[in-house]
């Protein structure tokens, strides 16, 4: 029997349906396989990397070089922190390409891992097609307006924040196995989520209130300082309905544990998106990709990341052509 380690974004939609679709990928390799889920983040608590399994995969996330790698999966601009991560990921792509795979135009990870999945080893089915179509529409912002984005009634968007939330470890071990026997909308069923969603809303609902109170426009960036209080949710999109004339936003919160700077672009803007988020974020210590990144930093630097948000937003005034 293998023993599989699969290191992926946690706390992440499309992380977790990177994880689903490897683990489906890996058991069509190796039927007496059996897996263990690392949920990675990149606050400041994130540390070197163990990977002690048999077979070790890491997916969605920044590349790491490591003796013990032997898949690798990533479309974030941001993956390589070096040059030399860079090469050392070559090196290992130039010896085995169809397990060191980047592609940072891809609108998932999802999509990369189901690609491999059917292009090397004739694996494809409408589930796999249907769960890379949600992490297509929910990494890359594919929804036809602001409404649907922020609908909390929605099966898939209330999976989606009971991921954000809930998605560690054990939880990734939970639901992997349903997603692959039920989808997205099967999962939305299980009572784990249903229970874990109902104790959810009502912090949405008034992260809402607090976006709504807090949020200013600054030039074209939607400013949401929420440190006054703690809050445990995350918002992507509704700084949009509340700001629509928002080219771009900048979200500044604290948790028990840490803060986060959260950057984003507004994909139903008039504006075109012309200043790289990722790289930004990078600057700082974070990632992301072009249209959408973030920062952590440990609970005792507040002074620090006021000044960083506020950074931030200066340089999202400037398109990165008339610098």
């Amino acid at each position: 029997m293998t023993q599989v380690l699969c290191a992926t974004h946690g706390h992440c939609f499309d992380g977790l349906v990177s994880a689903a679709l490897f683990t489906d990928l890996i058991r069509n390799i190796h039927p007496s396989s059996q897996f263990s889920y690392r949920a990675l983040g990149y606050g400041p608590q994130q540390g070197r990397l163990n990977l002690d399994g048999e077979l070790n995969a890491l997916l969605d996330y920044r590349y790491v070089p490591q003796p013990t790698l032997h898949y690798y999966v990533d479309h974030h601009a941001t993956a390589f922190l070096t040059a030399a991560d860079r090469a050392e990921f070559e090196e290992q792509k130039g010896q085995a390409p169809t397990r060191f795979v980047y592609d940072e135009k891809a609108p998932s990870c999802a999509t990369l891992v189901a690609q491999l999945a059917r292009s090397h080893h004739q694996l494809d089915s409408p589930l796999h097609r249907d769960l890379e179509k949600w992490a297509n529409k929910i990494d890359a912002a594919q929804f036809d307006n602001v409404q649907e984005a922020i609908d909390l009634d929605s099966p898939l968007l209330q999976v989606v924040n009971t991921v954000t939330h809930f998605g560690d470890h054990q939880f990734y071990s939970q639901t992997i196995p349903t997603l692959l026997k039920e989808g997205v909308l099967g999962l939305a069923e299980q009572r784990t989520v249903k229970d874990k969603f109902r104790r959810l809303r009502p912090a949405i609902e008034l992260l809402n209130r607090r976006i709504k109170s807090s949020g200013t426009m600054v030039g074209r960036v939607a400013w949401v300082n929420l440190m006054d209080e703690a809050t445990h949710v995350v918002s992507k999109f509704r700084q949009y309905f509340e700001f629509p004339d928002a080219a771009y936003s900048v979200i500044l919160h604290r948790t028990d544990e840490y803060l986060r700077v959260s950057v984003g672009y507004n994909p139903w803007s008039a504006a075109p998106c012309d200043v790289h988020i990722g790289q930004i974020c990078q600057q700082f210590g974070g990632g992301g990709h072009a249209v959408v990144g973030a920062i952590g930093l440990s609970a005792d630097r507040s002074d620090e990341a006021l000044t960083i948000a506020q950074h931030i937003i200066g340089r999202l005034q400037i398109p990165e052509g008339a610098r």
